[in-house]
């Protein structure tokens, strides 16, 4: 099994590469064993502000070292940390980080021992972007397991290389034993794009493992994380706020509504958005196999009302393997005036090729209104620009493309299987009561490259790949 290590020894006198110029004693007298760094993955931060940090390494304790200047170079040490199967993880959360900077950084035994360098970069504080990937599922994307992820997300990253952070809508691993799922966890955190993007995971049936999954919480260093939802340490419900969003990630292996209803509440209640995120893995008007399993049908009837009169914006899902969104949703009907046609991206109308469906979702300013761009790396890209739309829109596709109509939409109503959900929100906001039921959109998402299933692209969904 091949694994990202970052080896390291000692460290002594100038470490280059953009941290500084730091002096790091052997403490000890004798030179330290070499440092096996293994599974860095940066994860989102609470607000646009922080970044966390999740890694293994063969030490006892465990620190983080990062800069953006020789004059600015700080250590924090992991705040949590246990062992997996001999191999101590490490989890640290990086504050205080400055607006449109370069930060390097590294991890080591908090003495003498250190990674090479890695780096992100933070945004302006303005707009941002997103990429959305639905059920990675390294160990079921074909023998050997392990490309189609890593193609994918460097495809991703390669086409829209300033986009701020990576979101995933569940099941990153296809093994459903703690055991098994080591190699394959192991592939997924292997591209290095996970170091250099936030990450921010949702957790699916297959990370969950029938309550033994217990590397999705090792794994991943998540903030405002809550026993909420947790079926297995670490893997509860959590949130975070980005430049005037606020995304909010449930577990639906615990199906106890009432109690996601009441973590959502709480923490609009303590929190002022413009845009209201929430994601779930298990898509609730699914257009794939799982419609009709009792927890999905479950999560239709009682979650959905839940969303609508929080006034949630949009949902994204994943488990279906198929691209498919809803109409604007006010519970389980859709909002008056916004019905339509399906819409399809452009090319549509035959088996998805190796190169999957891509998704960035961009936010704008409240005044400007969102936008989205869809990407295949085979055949056109398709770029949606939003127009001021009043409540009750739904962003539409008309599959124009870029440049066509000045790159506005033409049938702002027309189309209610949309690229996204985000819909206008007046400003100023008023009192979160005054909006219930304004109604929200759902959108699920495709794996990479297919597995089996047939299908047609001539309907809502993609041809159903892999094992759900």
């Amino acid at each position: 099994m091949t694994r990202r290590r970052l080896a390291a020894g000692m460290v002594v006198g100038v470490v280059g590469a953009g941290l500084g110029v730091v002096a790091l004693a052997n403490l000890g007298g004798s030179p330290p064993a070499a440092l096996d760094v293994d599974d860095v993955v940066l994860g989102i931060g609470a607000t646009e502000t922080s970044r966390n940090l999740a890694w293994s390494a063969n030490s006892s304790r465990g620190c983080v070292e990062y800069a953006s200047s020789a004059d600015d170079v700080r250590v924090v040490e992991a705040h949590d940390s246990g062992e997996r199967d001999g191999d101590p993880w490490f989890h640290a959360t990086l504050t205080d980080l400055e607006p449109s900077a370069e930060y390097r950084y590294r991890v080591g035994d908090c003495a003498a021992a250190w990674s090479a360098p890695m780096s992100f970069t933070t945004d302006d504080g303005g707009s941002f972007s997103f990429l959305l990937f639905g059920d990675p599922q390294v160990g079921a994307d074909g023998t050997p397991p392990g490309p189609g992820w890593a193609m994918t997300l460097a495809d991703a990253v390669g086409r829209f290389p300033h986009a701020d952070f990576l979101l995933t809508t569940g099941d990153h691993v296809n093994a459903t034993t703690n055991a098994g799922q080591t190699p394959q966890w192991e592939l997924f955190t292997l591209p290095p794009a996970l170091t250099g993007y936030p990450l921010a995971p949702t957790v699916g049936n297959h990370d969950e493992a029938y309550g033994t999954g217990v590397q999705f919480g090792e794994r991943f260093a998540l903030p405002n994380l809550s026993t909420v939802g947790e079926t297995v340490a670490g893997n509860g419900n959590y949130w975070f706020r980005y430049n005037g969003a606020l995304f909010m990630s449930l577990n639906t292996e615990d199906l106890d509504v009432a109690g996601h209803a009441a973590f959502l509440a709480e923490t609009l209640g303590a929190t002022d958005a413009t845009w209201t995120v929430v994601s779930f893995h298990h898509g609730p008007f699914a257009a794939g196999v799982h419609v009709g399993d009792d927890d999905v049908v479950m999560l239709r009837e009682t979650l959905t009302p839940v969303l609508s009169d929080l006034g949630i914006d949009l949902v994204l899902n994943g488990h279906d393997h198929s691209y498919a969104r809803s109409f604007l949703m006010n519970g389980t009907a859709v909002v008056p005036g916004t019905g339509g046609a399906a819409a399809h991206p452009p090319g549509w109308g035959g088996p998805l090729p190796d190169s999957e469906l891509l998704l960035r979702v961009q936010v704008l300013p409240p005044e400007r209104g969102p936008s989205v761009a869809r990407s295949r790396t085979a055949g056109r890209d398709a770029e949606l620009h939003a127009r001021e739309r009043q409540p009750g829109d739904a962003l539409a596709d008309d599959g124009a493309g870029p440049g066509r109509d000045g790159g506005r939409q033409r049938h702002p109503r027309a189309r209610a299987l949309t690229p996204s959900g985000f819909r206008r929100r007046p400003r100023p906001p008023a009192p979160r009561s005054a909006r219930s039921r304004r109604g929200w959109t759902w959108s699920g998402h495709s794996r990479r490259r297919p597995c089996s299933g047939g299908g047609t692209r001539g309907s809502r969904t993609a041809p159903v790949t892999g094992t759900a």
